[in-house]
């Protein structure tokens, strides 16, 4: 279907104009267990669709606003560890995320994640 008009003389014209709908989607789990038997509930990270993989930020903070995890890539996932000290304790975590769509619209969001041990 495309665009009809008709003028105030009863002439008609229609036009046609392609639309190309591209998905986009993300979705944050509120926990994970590095310890689960379920590999998929192993690690935190973002599912994404539709998201530019080379304008992604994404940081977790432990309760003292102190980062114990960085990306810059949707690929990139959290294991419950920080590289200095292995492990982190079980509890909630704060995490922040910035990334543009691959239209070019940016976006931010944040939230906590709850790890299980």
């Amino acid at each position: 279907m495309g665009l009809q008009v008709e003028s105030q003389y009863g002439c008609r014209d229609t036009v046609f104009l392609p639309v190309e709908v591209l998905p986009f989607t993300v979705y944050i789990p509120n926990a994970f267990s590095p310890d689960s038997e379920i590999p998929e509930n192993r690690y935190f990270m973002p599912v994404t669709i539709g998201v530019d993989p080379g304008q992604f930020t994404f940081i977790i903070f432990n309760r003292w606003g102190e980062p114990v995890f960085e990306s810059n890539s949707p690929e990139n996932k959290w294991d419950g560890n920080v590289k200095k000290s292995g492990k982190v304790p079980a509890g909630n975590y704060i995490w922040k995320a910035e990334f543009a769509d691959t239209q070019g619209s940016w976006h931010s969001m944040k939230g906590q994640v709850l790890l299980i041990r």
